[in-house]
């Protein structure tokens, strides 16, 4: 396997799906999750038979599950394609993702935790949708600080694409204390500090 750490982001921004399709062989499982996402997102119908053989050696489970939903979705795209290349055309200039939308999500991956703060707020005003995936990336990710986990999830609860534990965070304002208890109640067992911020 391959050790070097490849930029997903960029490989998926420039719509790079051979540097993707490499990337399923990298040492590091979760670069294999990711780029595994990444040609879901851009619906590379060529990339089906690498998934097939990346999921024959894949042993890491969650990534496992990632490189199936691909394939899953790929496939069933692949055969609505080859019934209908007209829709399926269309269906691609709409998963263009505007140059403002990408620099904002570039932002939410950088290492400025302000702008990726900042960035997550634009993107859940200007409900982008194709923004959600990096966003649910960057929140499940260890390393990310506490404040932007917050800013993430606030985004994904206007995009109305929240994880399980971010949706447990809207449910701490509901105007029910019982809702309220219950969702601080899963929260700590989650041991969700990221949601203890003001």
């Amino acid at each position: 396997m391959n050790d070097f750490l490849p930029d997903i982001w960029r490989l998926q921004a420039n719509s790079d799906v051979d540097g993707l399709c490499q990337a399923l062989t990298n040492a590091d499982a979760t670069i294999r999750k990711k780029a595994a996402a990444a040609l879901r997102a851009l619906g590379a119908f060529s990339a089906i038979a690498a998934l097939e053989t990346a999921l024959d050696r894949e042993s890491d489970p969650e990534t496992r599950s990632t490189i199936l939903a691909a394939l899953s979705i790929l496939q069933q795209e692949k055969e609505r394609k080859d019934l209908n290349p007209q829709e399926t055309m269309e269906m691609l200039v709409l998963r263009t993702i505007d140059p403002e939308i990408q620099r904002l999500i570039d932002d939410i991956n950088g290492t400025d935790n302000l702008k990726a703060i900042r960035a997550a707020q634009i993107l859940g005003d200007k409900s982008a949708k194709e923004a959600v995936e990096p966003m649910v990336m960057r929140f499940n990710s260890p390393k990310t600080p506490i404040t932007v986990r917050l800013a993430l999830a606030e985004a994904l609860l206007k995009l109305e694409s929240a994880p399980v534990e971010v949706a447990l965070l809207g449910a701490l304002r509901s105007p029910e204390w019982q809702v309220r208890r219950n969702s601080a109640a899963i929260l700590g067992q989650l041991r969700a500090s990221w949601a203890v911020e003001p």
